[in-house]
C-alpha cells in the first residue's frame, strides 16, 4: 500500500502576481479551507500575503488539526471582500455599449 501525501492547496502553484492579490489568495482558501505551512512559507510573497491575511478580519485559522495544516474559514468581512471584487469590473475591461 502507498500513501502520498500531498501538503499544498494549491497556493504554492499560483503564479507570484497571483499571490500578492488577497482576493485570489482568498478564493483558494475558501474553496480548500485549509493550507498548509510549507506553503504558505514557499516564497516571500505568498509569505506576506498569508501574514497580511493571518493578522486581518479577513479569516478565521483553526490549528487543532495538526502540523502542517491550519484550518481557515472566512469571515463575514472575508465574503463581502470576495463579493466587491466580484461586483468590480477587472481592470482594462470596457463596456460594449
Amino acid at each position: 500500500m502507498l500513501f502520498i501525501c500531498d501538503f499544498s492547496s494549491g497556493l504554492d502553484d499560483m503564479p507570484r502576481k497571483d499571490q500578492r492579490d488577497i482576493g485570489k489568495v482568498l478564493r483558494v482558501l475558501d474553496k480548500c479551507g485549509r493550507f498548509s505551512v510549507f506553503e504558505a512559507t514557499d516564497n516571500q510573497t505568498i509569505a506576506t500575503t498569508m501574514t497580511r491575511l493571518c493578522h486581518s478580519d479577513l479569516i478565521e485559522t483553526d490549528n487543532s488539526c495538526g502540523y502542517p495544516w491550519t484550518m481557515v474559514k472566512l469571515t463575514e468581512a472575508g465574503k463581502r471582500h470576495l463579493e466587491d471584487q466580484a461586483a468590480t469590473p477587472a481592470k482594462g475591461a470596457s463596456d460594449a455599449n
